[in-house]
């Protein structure tokens, strides 16, 4: 790990943010058992609060600090459903 611990990384925004919460109870397990920080970049902010039982990191997106928080992750996710828009993705 690193020094600031384990990270779950993701990258979306408002509009994907639904694809994140439909693995909420997944995280949940993941982060009793390997205790981490779920970098939320782009995240929906009024969704924020769905994950209150998560230890998040909410940022905003930005293009100039983008690679510099994808390093920080240990691993990065990309949960996507099956619909036309992710068919594109």
């Amino acid at each position: 790990f690193r020094s600031h611990g384990f990270v779950i990384g993701w990258i979306g925004s408002p509009y994907t943010s639904n694809h994140l919460l439909s693995i909420k109870q997944e995280l949940l397990a993941f982060n009793k058992i390997c205790p981490c920080t779920i970098t939320l970049i782009g995240f929906s902010k009024s969704s924020l609060k769905e994950l209150s039982n998560l230890p998040v990191k909410p940022i905003t997106w930005s293009e100039g600090t983008e690679l510099e928080h994808i390093q920080s992750f240990s691993v990065g996710i990309m949960q996507l459903i099956r619909g036309p828009f992710e068919k594109g993705k």
